[in-house]
């Protein structure tokens, strides 16, 4: 396994358990945070895969 793969498996796992978390706050009736917060935790994994798949540091840059 490389680390590139290693990464991507990590931060997966780490957005199912958010995604988990979030079915208990629901269930708790916390609905307020339970809506952000899935896409606070799974937006880490399309930022990795946006700077891996950078071409040039040009593409880093907006």
């Amino acid at each position: 396994m490389t680390k590139r793969d290693e990464i991507l498996d990590l931060i997966f796992e780490f957005a199912l358990g958010m995604i988990r978390y979030c079915d208990l706050l629901e269930e708790k009736r916390e609905n307020s945070i339970a809506r952000q917060f899935p896409n606070s935790c799974t937006s880490i994994g399309a930022y990795i895969r946006e700077s891996q798949n950078a071409e040039n540091t040009a593409d880093f840059i907006h």
